[in-house]
């Protein structure tokens, strides 16, 4: 049988379209932001995503000689004397190291003999590794080695020794200045260099790391042990092991004074760079904790993410494309069917939990999204709250406003609380119906001996009283007739006791009225009584009427019938029909009255007068 559910569950599939159609639009344009690479949101992520990075526990494979502040007080400013630092390569190298990684550039000529002494240090340590500067040309959206457009190089006397020991010590710095990668290799002029990272690990275990593949359009860099995931450019992210100072470091100057035991190098990859801050070769990480990270230690850190093959790579486009459609259409659904302050309540909770799915992904080497999903649920929820307030709360009001005139307003509010905050549709539907008309008996001959405003005082103070009392039992009313009342019952809001209720608002009629004429509120006006009918059966409810003007009310038979009761009906009377007092024979004491002929109806009816309810 139709009722109120219906309209509501045809509410609800409303809801679910809009929903759908708001996710739906909010999912394309937040893809199309993350396509068209949004600065801001990429700052924010690349921001957010620092904030995975956990302190690890370095290799200690890894060892830096720094030359640092103390170097700097006992042996001067840098950059030293070649013979210098020729004899500082020597003291490592006699502690029998796997590699030597320089991280000092030696691009220009000193005197001679300065010249000569690195020289022929680095000729006696094959075991080390000369740097290049690469310029690098700026970063495709390909997975293809990066291309220099120019290479700084060490300078002749030491380039001829240098074999294959070339590798660059480039870093790749994002627009916030932050490095977070480095390019594996570099290509120029046909010519490859790897990282400094990658060269030490193929020196130092030849047998267990060997570069098998540096060319080509690869998303991983091939080595013999190792499937190092690359971003654009043949960038590897470093995962960095902690904040400056997590890897073992000494000081140039007690590697130089000999007071430091050689075996510390013994089989270690040793990396020689300035750690000094006033050097100046200094970087922001991610995990600089305020204070920016060495050069020589960006490499360390790169080398410690080959080395434990700690690798992490950036979520693909195609699955956060995924992950923030999937997001928006299932808030748009979601948020469209609840109160705004249980959305927002979820809306909190699935952010807490992408945090934390991003945390938990990152220890297995993924960098989720971290904006763009709560970016999505946020957007969302506020788009669909918004959405709700404006339209939807347009459209209670307009419905507030129109059952305020049949309705008590606590039946108003409960109409809309039951449903659920869905827009209330308005279109017809067929539902059982009680219908009630009360006339006054009377009123035409009595209103011949009344002024016209006081034929008019009388009427409203009636009519309100019997409105009063149709609200007291929560019947609808439908409308005025003359100095005749029509209400309803059993919509909009359902009742299954609608019958009874109608029995009881016209019996409260028939007696109050007595009381208050007496000794009430009414006892200044003429005296009258009522003549009532009561039908129930099938009805059409509502919203009628052309387009500038239509009420809220019911056609029927059914409606007829209850009309032509009261017509029937003489003072004091209350005639139901047969179908309503099956309903309510329990609880009222009616008399049963001969058959009457109605129009409309090919036999005449038997109805019932109505005296009282039923007393237990």
């Amino acid at each position: 049988m139709p009722n109120f559910r219906k309209i509501r569950s045809s509410l609800i599939k409303r809801g679910w379209l809009v929903g759908l159609i708001l996710g739906l639009g909010i999912g394309l344009f937040l893809t199309f932001a993350l396509f068209a690479n949004v600065e801001l949101l990429a700052a924010w992520q690349r921001s957010l995503s620092d904030f995975l990075f956990v302190k690890n526990k370095p290799s200690k494979q890894i060892i830096i000689v720094g030359v640092d502040e103390k170097s700097l007080d006992n042996i001067g400013r840098w950059p030293w004397d070649r013979s210098v630092q020729a004899r500082l390569i020597d003291n490592i190298a006699a502690g029998d190291p796997k590699v030597i990684g320089i991280d000092v550039m030696y691009s220009e000529k000193t005197e001679s003999e300065e010249d000569k002494a690195l020289s022929d240090s680095l000729t006696r340590n094959k075991n080390n590794i000369i740097p290049v500067l690469a310029n690098l040309e700026e970063t495709s959206s390909e997975h293809s080695i990066i291309r220099a457009s120019s290479v700084e190089y060490p300078a002749d006397i030491f380039l001829t020794k240098s074999g294959n020991n070339l590798a660059h010590i480039n870093s790749y710095r994002d627009q916030d200045g932050v490095v977070r990668s480095i390019p594996l290799m570099v290509e120029f002029k046909g010519d490859y260099y790897p990282a400094l990272s990658l060269l030490s690990l193929t020196k130092s275990s030849p047998s267990y790391f060997k570069i098998m593949n540096h060319g080509g359009d690869n998303r991983y860099f091939q080595l013999k042990s190792r499937n190092i995931p690359l971003e654009p450019g043949s960038r590897m992210r470093i995962n960095y092991a902690g904040p400056p100072g997590t890897f073992t470091k000494v000081s140039a100057t007690d590697v130089l004074s000999g007071n430091l035991d050689k075996n510390i190098f013994k089989d270690k990859i040793v990396l020689i760079g300035a750690t000094a801050k006033a050097i100046g070769d200094e970087c922001a990480t991610p995990t600089s904790e305020g204070t920016q990270m060495s050069g020589v230690e960006v490499h360390a850190n790169a080398i410690n993410t080959i080395l434990k093959g700690n690798f992490i790579i950036e979520q693909g486009y195609l699955v956060t494309i995924l992950i923030i459609l999937s997001i928006c259409l299932v808030c748009g659904l979601v948020f469209s069917q609840l109160r705004a302050l249980w959305s927002g309540l979820i809306a909190v909770g699935l952010a807490i939990i992408i945090s934390l799915f991003g945390l938990a992904l990152f220890d297995r080497g993924i960098i989720v999204n971290l904006v763009y999903p709560p970016l999505a649920i946020l957007i969302t929820y506020a788009t669909v709250t918004t959405y709700r307030f404006v339209f939807e709360g347009t459209e209670k009001k307009r419905v507030e406003n129109l059952f305020g005139h049949y309705v008590k307003p606590e039946i108003v509010k409960e109409i809309i609380d039951t449903a659920d905050e869905d827009i209330i549709r308005l279109a017809g539907y067929s539902q059982t119906i009680t219908t009630l008309f009360a006339d006054i008996r009377g009123f035409t001959s009595m209103s011949e001996n009344l002024e016209p405003k006081e034929v008019v005082s009388v009427l409203n103070k009636y009519l309100n009283f019997m409105t009063e009392t149709i609200f007291k039992h929560d019947g609808t009313l439908d409308k005025y007739i003359g100095d005749a009342i029509m209400a309803f019952f059993n919509a909009p809001h359902e009742q299954p006791d609608h019958a009874l209720r109608a029995i009881k608002a016209a019996l409260d009629m028939q007696c109050q009225v007595k009381e208050f004429q007496n000794n009430g509120k009414l006892s200044e006006l003429p005296s009258i009584c009522y003549g009532i009918g009561i039908n129930t059966g099938t009805a059409v409810v509502g919203n009628i009427g052309g387009a500038k003007r239509h009420d809220y009310t019911i056609i029927g038979d059914s409606v007829n019938l209850a009309a032509r009761l009261c017509g029937a009906a003489k003072e004091h009377q209350i005639l139901i029909s047969p179908s309503t007092y099956q309903l309510v024979r329990k609880y009222v004491i009616a008399e049963k009255l001969p058959p009457m002929k109605f129009k409309g109806k090919s036999k005449p009816m038997i109805v019932y007068n109505v005296t009282s309810l039923k007393t237990y």
